[in-house]
């Protein structure tokens, strides 16, 4: 599911926080390819959703507190009209709050557990 995030210059208290940085820009995606089990094409099928030929991956990193780094996993693209989408894949059993910050703006999430989940942010 796509969700679009109203982004504040605050930064709430969560558990974790994933900060991309729309000014580093790394290479551009020209396809996927190789073998995947079943709920690996469910997780690709969500991201052709959103990542595009032709989109930029952005640095993403994440800091996390009190959970295994394997619970969550993010990575972001920009495209030509400078629309950013995050994607994240919680691992757990359990819901993670989390703060997205772009820039110097923070939006406070959740992902459920055991989910993929889309922010598209408009820069």
């Amino acid at each position: 599911m796509s969700q679009t995030s109203q982004m504040q210059t605050s930064r709430p208290a969560v558990v974790m926080s994933i900060v991309i940085r729309p000014d580093i820009r790394k290479q551009t995606i020209v396809g996927i390819g190789s073998s995947f089990t079943e709920s690996s094409a469910f997780v690709l099928a969500q991201f052709s959703r959103t990542i595009r030929p032709g989109d930029r991956a952005l640095q993403a990193s994440k800091h996390l507190e009190g959970i295994e780094d394997d619970a969550l996993h993010a990575s972001a693209t920009i495209n030509s009209a400078n629309l950013v989408s995050v994607q994240l894949l919680n691992t757990t059993k359990h819901p993670i709050r989390y703060s997205l910050q772009i820039g110097g703006q923070f939006a406070p999430l959740t992902i459920a557990a055991n989910a993929v989940q889309t922010v598209r942010v408009q820069l």
